[in-house]
């Protein structure tokens, strides 16, 4: 209806359409992980592209939710929605390999400042900023070697952003989505991570 009289002057202004997230393809993933300058970096970052976990859920990773169970590889997430188990993948042959050059204490961090010291949180796992600076720094050097634009945007949540339209192209259900990616069941983020795009059409038409 009509604006009241006290804010009847003001103008709504149209959200403009932004550029989406870049897909993370199994072949940006190979130079992206390339680019890594530690296994503690790729393991990072592999995990993240294997679960589409938030970057938060992540770090909160201790060594005891890594977990094997009767169906494969696991990691325990403790994200927006509560607990969930998102099975690995991708990210196996990186992982272990990490695993074993650390503590047999299962409460350390997974990703824990003892092992690498650079500008870390007080409490001995991982900060935000510190991975944020990894993919800055990671996406300069692609930017550099032309792997990709720069005007690309291209950032840790691109990689949720994947993981959920690749989740989608698998014709995985809305609710199942919901739950590998820690969202509500009712969550409407199924259709708006996974929106197809021109090439999602060109390679239906192709099948």
């Amino acid at each position: 209806g009509p604006l009241p009289d006290c804010i009847a002057y003001i103008e709504i202004k149209k959200r403009q359409k932004t550029k989406p997230d870049i897909l993370v393809t199994s072949d940006l993933l190979s130079h992206f992980l390339g680019e890594c300058k530690t296994l503690e970096q790729k393991v990072y970052f592999a995990l993240i592209y294997d679960t589409g976990a938030r970057r938060s859920e992540i770090l909160d990773l201790r060594l005891k939710d890594v977990q094997r169970d009767e169906n494969g590889l696991c990691v325990e997430l403790n994200g927006k929605t509560g607990w969930r188990k998102n099975y690995l993948h991708e990210s196996i042959s990186l992982l272990m390999p990490y695993i074993n050059t650390m503590s047999a204490n299962p409460d350390d961090w997974l990703f824990n400042t003892t092992y690498a010291p650079t500008k870390n949180s007080a409490n001995g796992k991982r900060s935000t900023s510190t991975v944020d600076g990894w993919m800055k720094r990671i996406r300069g050097r692609l930017v550099k070697r032309g792997i990709i634009d720069p005007s690309e945007k291209f950032r840790i949540h691109s990689f949720r952003h994947t993981k959920a339209r690749n989740l989608k192209n698998k014709r995985w259900a809305d609710d199942q989505i919901c739950l590998w990616m820690g969202w509500s069941k009712t969550s409407k983020m199924p259709s708006y991570y996974g929106s197809a795009r021109p090439e999602d059409v060109l390679n239906r038409f192709l099948e």
